[in-house]
């Protein structure tokens, strides 16, 4: 009987243990080294766009950082792809207006200013940029956002 308990209790010890690795492996704590660990759980095909898609989420918690803690793989994707479509959300409603826009003053093109997250705003004072939009081009854009959020 006394060789039963003690049984249970190394096994109930063994579970733990390797719940709070596992727990320790998945999930982000804040440290660069949590994110290593999780990367190590992820195939390797899916690591970039695991970067990208902390990248994201983490522009997004930009000063709130502390708010990540915890969050495991799925988690980050999944807040990552919310964020994904609130900014395409965003695009749509400020395409849809500066397409309006545009056709009403008769102007056939425009600049405009894409974020490093994908948000797209009126282009900035003292910016250059390179490439002008025209209305089939914003067309094009505002189909593209849309087909974001209908993934």
């Amino acid at each position: 009987m006394k060789k039963i308990f003690i049984f249970i209790i190394i096994i109930f010890l063994g579970w733990f243990g390797i719940n709070i690795l596992y727990k320790k492996m998945t999930t982000f704590d804040g440290s660069e080294d949590s994110l290593y660990r999780m990367m190590k759980t992820i195939p390797l095909n899916e690591q970039v766009k695991f970067i990208k898609d902390f990248e994201i989420v983490l522009g997004a918690y930009q000063g709130k950082e502390h708010k990540l803690v915890g969050f495991k793989v799925e988690d980050i994707k999944a807040e990552a792809n919310n964020i994904k479509k609130w900014i395409s959300k965003q695009n749509i409603t400020f395409l849809e207006s500066l397409i309006d826009k545009l056709s009403n003053s008769n102007e056939n093109s425009t600049f405009l200013h894409i974020s490093k997250s994908g948000r797209i705003y009126e282009p900035r004072a003292g910016y250059i940029y390179e490439k002008t939009y025209s209305i089939n081009d914003l067309n094009k854009l505002l189909q593209e956002q849309k087909n974001i959020i209908n993934k």
